[in-house]
């Protein structure tokens, strides 16, 4: 590579920096602004593929991970939903049982001595409340805590912290892809994320205004699904002037959420928050499809746990909340490279997606956006309309809903004995 005799090529970064800073100070029609604008762009491409490369070779497996608290459901709309008919869409594309756990189905039976000592673990030896009155079966249903489940399991140590988890509903999502393509989109949308950091820093400095501090180790990001609606939020696109939605508009305008130690907003100004880090018609955080490391997916479930101890008993909008307060650990996936959320925000344009599998007359699979295929489609809000036709289409009339041996049963692992161990191995390393 040919660098500017004053950057010397030490790193990528520091090259980019030091062309960065010279670009900066040159005049409008110096004739080497060009020379250094080639050479800049010669080292991104250079730092993008030693990035991905390094990130690719220390991912060891793919592991999709689901909770259910039942095989199957049926929808007030009709649709029949289930965690095989996502099971075996993975099959289809190349998965195997092992590809697949799923947590919830022991833990969210009826009430017996091994729920009973699960769900006291959970409230009073991970959280410190003390259960709710409410049965085991009824608990998932009532308050949508899956995050806990899922750090309950990653506690246990038993996979390797460099594995790429993709977290999914379990009930209304269906594979188009192979887990194959899931390390380079995976390596490459988290290149794409610190490009952008980067972009920011001659500007903003280390500390961006409301971005939160942008850790040296550049840590790698959470990834989740993105979708048009900001549930459970109130905000403009439905207008909610009562208290009908999930967090009604005026139970969230009292509801106070501390920024930073001088600055606070309420819950009917998180989704313009939100906005201040995406951009489009995808612009808000959805639950239903995550992407991460092991590691760094545990780290924000831990964050996020503490949340649910403060009473956020809906998984998504605790994740909001920490996206607010943490928005340098979260990565959206506007453009839908991993996840397509189908619902469509009331007269909202939207961008969009090609293919359909909800007309006989017209098949078109897969779906796709962005001239790309996403690897999972989520049936979200009034997506499920269309997921009976979709799921017959993709996988045949005759699938089996209701039994299915695509799975691996995760809760089997679980014991009140290693639990308290995740704890005092988190105690031991603060």
């Amino acid at each position: 590579m040919v660098v500017h005799r004053h950057c010397r090529p030490l790193t990528h970064f520091s090259t980019l920096l030091c062309i960065g800073a010279l670009l900066a100070k040159a005049e409008p029609f110096d004739e080497n602004i060009l020379n250094l604008q080639a050479e800049a762009s010669e080292a991104i491409a250079r730092w993008k593929d030693t990035f991905v490369q390094q990130c690719i070779a220390k991912t060891p497996k793919v592991r999709v991970l689901a909770v259910a608290d039942q095989v199957w459901a049926q929808d007030a709309g009709g649709a029949t939903l289930g965690l095989c008919a996502t099971a075996y869409s993975l099959k289809k594309h190349g998965g195997t049982p092992e590809d697949f756990g799923v947590l919830g189905l022991k833990h969210a039976g009826p009430e017996n001595a091994r729920t009973k000592a699960y769900w006291k673990w959970v409230f009073e030896g991970r959280l410190g409340i003390p259960r709710p009155d409410i049965p085991s079966d009824k608990l998932m249903k009532v308050m949508h805590i899956a995050s806990l489940l899922v750090l309950d399991y990653l506690d246990l140590g038993l996979e390797d912290d460099n594995t790429i988890v993709i977290m999914l509903d379990a009930f209304d999502t269906l594979f188009q892809g192979s887990l194959d393509q899931v390390k380079q989109t995976f390596c490459e949308m988290q290149w794409k994320s610190r490009l952008d950091d980067f972009l920011l820093q001659p500007k903003y400095g280390p500390y961006a205004p409301n971005r939160g501090p942008r850790a040296e180790a550049w840590n790698e990001k959470v990834i989740f699904s993105a979708e048009e609606n900001c549930y459970p939020w109130p905000n403009y696109h439905d207008k909610v002037a009562r208290d009908d939605w999930y967090y009604g508009l005026r139970s969230s305008s009292k509801l106070e959420i501390p920024i930073t130690a001088d600055r606070s907003i309420f819950g009917d100004d998180v989704c313009f928050e939100l906005e201040r880090y995406s951009r489009g018609d995808r612009r808000f955080l959805n639950a239903g499809g995550i992407a991460a490391r092991v590691k760094d997916l545990r780290n924000f479930l831990f964050l996020n746990s503490k949340l649910i101890q403060l009473g956020e008993f809906l998984d998504q909008g605790a994740y909001q909340r920490l996206m607010v307060l943490r928005p340098d650990m979260v990565l959206l996936d506007v453009e839908a490279h991993f996840f397509l959320n189908l619902h469509r925000a009331p007269k909202a344009a939207g961008e969009p997606f090609e293919g359909n599998c909800w007309r006989e007359d017209h098949l078109n699979l897969p779906l796709t956006i962005h001239n790309h295929t996403p690897m999972v489609i989520h049936f979200n809000g009034n997506g499920k309309g269309i997921y009976n036709k979709c799921r017959r289409a993709m996988l045949g009339e005759h699938l089996k809903l209701r039994s299915c041996s695509d799975y691996i049963d995760l809760d089997n692992l679980w014991n009140v004995s290693k639990a308290r161990e995740t704890i005092r191995r988190r105690v031991r390393l603060r």
